[in-house]
This record gives structure tokens, sequence and C-alpha cells, in this order.
């Protein structure tokens, strides 16, 4: 799905890269036409503009969930 100016349109847990940063990271919110996306592994959030974002491949979007679960498993470690 795109915008009238052809834009992508990204959702809450997708999977992007910000070609600013050149940083891959998860939609957690849309808001004033702004995506705000946080790493996958953790860190800080930060916003990007939809027209300088694109999806990630799909060894990107695997990467990054990997990282995601090697978080999780550390995470149930440390409790």
């Amino acid at each position: 799905m795109t915008t009238d100016e052809g834009t992508p349109v990204f959702g809450i847990g997708a999977v992007i890269v910000d070609t600013c940063s050149g940083l891959t990271g998860i939609v957690t919110d849309v808001r004033d036409g702004r995506l705000y996306l946080r790493p996958p592994r953790w860190g800080e959030e930060w916003e990007a503009m939809p027209a300088q974002v694109r999806a990630a491949t799909e060894r990107e979007q695997l990467s990054a969930g990997v990282a995601e679960q090697n978080l999780r498993s550390r995470m149930r470690s440390w409790s």
C-alpha cells in the first residue's frame, strides 16, 4: 500500500531500514506522518519520515528476528 504521493505505508511491527542512518528498525508507532522505530536488539527509539525508509529485505528481517530472540533469551537468563 502507498500514499497518494507514492510513499510506502508501513504498519506497527514492520521491519524497515532507515535509509538516512542505514539502521534496521521495527515500527513501534506512526504519528503525525512520522514513523517511530526501535532497534531489534534494544536501544534508543528514533523517528523517520516514511519517504526516508524502505522495506527490509528477507535477510534483514531474519537478522532482526534472530537479534530479538537472542535478547529475549538473555533477558530470561538474567532474571
